[in-house]
């Protein structure tokens, strides 16, 4: 270790004579004899090909290529399909291919809300009395008496399609909840089968 009058340190190591800002300091005054890029190298033994090579503390292998084989490759099974895949760079895979990945995540049925005919046809119809000007929409909402909002004609009975309760969204959504008129229906499809039943 040689340390020179003018701020810079040889490095033991690699014989480099560099500033004293590129080694380490060991205590109060004094600098390590290696600078900080060859501090913790020294001469080791690889695992799999039995070279020696200068590496850090930590090392097993001399290269990338050793270290990939000393390892091994590493295959999975598909949670979907059953089958063996690999090798695999990320062990937390569990599908072999995208088609797997989007199969699993399906439930193979899907259920659509249909509208009933009666429920349909009073709409239209209510509607229609409005676009043709023989019923005018009110601007303020009767339950809660809010005017910035759209509203809505909510029907008491589908039975009498022109008498209604303007309601904005809200008001509509709640009152339905509470007075259920069944006006929608559940129906399941086959994801596979275009056709929906009516």
């Amino acid at each position: 270790m040689v340390v020179l009058e003018d701020g810079v340190k040889t490095c033991r190591l690699c014989g480099r004579t560099l500033p004293v800002t590129h080694f380490h300091q060991a205590r109060p005054g004094t600098c390590t004899s290696r600078c900080k890029k060859c501090h913790g190298l020294a001469c080791r033994r690889c695992t799999f090909c039995n070279r020696i090579f200068v590496g850090k503390s930590g090392r097993k292998t001399c290269s990338p290529l050793c270290g990939e084989l000393i390892r091994g490759p590493t295959f999975l099974i598909c949670q979907h399909c059953g089958q063996l895949f690999g090798p695999v760079n990320h062990l937390d895979r569990r599908f072999c291919s995208k088609a797997c990945k989007y199969a699993a995540a399906t439930t193979g049925r899907k259920m659509l809300r249909r509208t009933t005919r009666k429920a349909r046809s009073a709409q239209s119809l209510l509607r229609y009395h409005i676009q043709a000007g023989h019923i005018s929409r009110p601007t303020t909402c009767e339950e809660c008496g809010a005017t910035n909002r759209s509203i809505e004609g909510a029907h008491f009975n589908y039975d009498e399609p022109l008498r209604v309760r303007w309601l904005c969204v809200p008001c509509h959504r709640r009152w339905d909840k509470r007075q259920p008129k069944h006006a929608t229906y559940t129906v399941s499809i086959s994801r596979g089968n275009d056709e929906v039943p009516s």
